[in-house]
């Protein structure tokens, strides 16, 4: 059942790599643009939705989407983070610049807006930090994740300060969001990009189940005032609650439902 299954989904998952990859050649190519337009991004978010779909992955939100400008940081499990959290929301991502150079994600991520940073390199948070503040003056909604790696999902790292910079320096609002993967009791380890589970084990893992189920916190938003490090504190400490209480819990939880990140929401 289950090699079935991921024979299914791998070729529904390839066609629609391809379909990603034709529309970013057309908005490059034809178009010559328009990627910032309301109509791409609503396109960018309904690809996310369906690539959700595909590896059966239920979103269950809870709380509202913000409305932009607002800068969005989450804790950081795995690569599926990345259409989860697109399927939602409707963000420019900040990405460490070798996802660039990844095949295939790489321009795929490029055609969708995707801001990136070459860590290590001096100079570069504070180019970061200007490029996210120029995003949300023009209006629009930056996500980045604090903690740069992935956990287990059990618990969140420490938050990075330097980028909350970009929300002070623009005015804007702050929103925390908190991912967990749930497993019938606890947080479902086995989809972490963490150790030795690699990015092909999470997909082969994903593929081969019924249904994989993720829940979305939409937490308070937060005002951009004081220090980027008291702002880092208090999204991170929002966020773990959260994270510690989705540990401790049996999978029960109610929200409103993306199933597969559908083309619409209902409350569960």
């Amino acid at each position: 059942m289950s090699a079935g299954r991921r024979l299914l989904r791998s070729l529904l998952l390839a066609l629609h790599l391809v379909a990603g990859l034709v529309l970013v050649g057309w908005r490059l190519v034809v178009s010559r643009g328009g990627f910032h337009t309301a109509a791409f991004r609503d396109t960018v978010r309904q690809w996310h939705r369906r690539v959700c779909r595909i590896l059966g992955i239920r979103v269950l939100v809870h709380g509202d989407p913000p409305p932009p400008p607002v800068l969005v940081v989450s804790n950081h499990v795995s690569w599926l983070d990345i259409p989860v959290l697109a399927s939602v929301l409707n963000p420019l991502f900040l990405s460490k610049a070798e996802v660039r150079r990844w095949p295939l994600i790489g321009w795929l991520a490029m055609g969708a807006g995707t801001l990136f940073i070459e860590r290590g390199r001096p100079g570069q948070a504070d180019r970061a930090v200007r490029a996210l503040a120029d995003a949300l003056r023009e209006g629009r909604e930056v996500l980045f994740f604090p903690e740069g790696t992935t956990s287990d999902g059990s618990r969140v790292r420490r938050f990075h300060p330097r980028l909350f910079q970009a929300a002070i320096d623009a005015g804007a609002p702050l929103q925390p969001v908190a991912l967990c993967y749930r497993a019938a009791v606890g947080v479902d380890k086995r989809l972490a990009f963490t150790g030795d589970n690699s990015a092909l084990r999470v997909l082969w893992e994903v593929l081969g189940r019924r249904e994989s189920r993720v829940e979305l916190y939409l937490l308070a938003p937060i005002t951009a005032g004081g220090t980027r490090d008291a702002l880092a504190k208090q999204a991170r400490a929002g966020i773990a609650e959260v994270v510690e209480r989705c540990n401790a819990a049996r999978d029960g939880s109610r929200g409103t439902e993306t199933r597969g990140a559908s083309h619409g929401t209902r409350r569960s």
